[in-house]
């Protein structure tokens, strides 16, 4: 049997003397199976439910007789449902929006690093600045503890594959992405940014 080799899923884009970095969310199978599941459910409950609803109101409200009290009971409880459900149902929605089209942005410049995704703005933009990075590189992809565990990696893929030092902490990018990805990523920012890989951080 053939083994096609993978191809890489990043895209690097060059422009007044910054570098964008394009990266497809991760998608895996099972991710995609229950996502598109969900939204199904979603929309058929929906569906059924507001042509329903107004019926089974009404009906309510004739047996209740028609008092301030009794719509109230009736209607304020089938109200916070509604919100709830649609509520559970946008959250749905929207991941399955950002599993089929998302992308992860970072754009890296002399000062810093700004993070951004893609239609779903979420989760919010992040800007590291210059003055307080240092020591990027690219690390072995390989699962946490827990993934290791519980061997989840058929659902949430590899770990991040490049750090880089952030004051007194460390920040992990690129996840799901291979290693050989992750070092042509950091070569090709060293190659414009170098004070980007230096030791430790100026703060």
């Amino acid at each position: 049997m053939m083994v096609e080799a993978e191809r890489g899923r990043v895209r690097l884009e060059e422009a007044g003397g910054r570098l964008r970095v394009v990266i497809p969310v991760c998608r895996h199978w099972a991710q995609a199976v229950v996502a598109t599941v969900l939204v199904g459910m979603c929309v058929s409950v929906g569906v059924g439910f507001f042509t329903e609803y107004p019926a089974m109101l009404r009906a309510q409200l004739r047996q209740s007789g028609g008092t301030v009290g009794s719509v109230i009971r009736t209607v304020v409880p089938t109200g916070l449902g509604m919100l709830g459900g649609a509520g559970g149902c946008l959250i749905v929605i929207c991941a399955w929006i950002q599993m089929a089209l998302g992308r992860e942005y970072w754009e890296v410049d002399a000062h810093g690093l700004n993070r951004w995704w893609g239609p779903i703005p979420l989760p919010r933009a992040r800007r590291y600045l210059a003055e307080d990075m240092g020591g990027l590189r690219s690390v072995e992809a390989t699962p946490d503890w827990w993934h290791e565990a519980c061997d989840l990696r058929w659902w949430t893929g590899m770990s991040p594959s490049i750090a880089f030092d952030y004051g007194s902490g460390t920040v992990r990018l690129g996840s799901g992405l291979g290693e050989r990805e992750g070092r042509r990523i950091v070569a090709a920012i060293l190659e414009r940014f170098p004070a980007l890989g230096r030791d430790g951080s100026s703060g």
